[in-house]
């Protein structure tokens, strides 16, 4: 995808957003020190950190495998 068709794209979803959504992202644009992870709910933190907890114990599935899962969607 060309940087054209990547602004285009962008663009398109900024266009169709929630308006939550757009508060979120005008958060991020007006505050150079506001670190992503703080505007995430608590409950989307701890399913972060679950799942990298799940990582580190080796209980995931390598990229290979959920590939050889989904090919057979194309």
């Amino acid at each position: 995808m060309s940087i054209s068709e990547l602004r285009l794209a962008l663009i398109d979803k900024i266009m169709h957003m929630e308006e939550s959504s757009l508060l979120s992202i005008e958060k991020v644009i007006n505050d150079d020190s506001t670190d992503w992870w703080d505007m995430m709910s608590k409950e989307e933190q701890e399913e972060i950190e679950e799942g990298l907890a799940q990582a580190d114990r080796g209980e995931h599935i390598p990229h290979s495998e959920v590939m050889k899962r989904f090919d057979k969607w194309k």
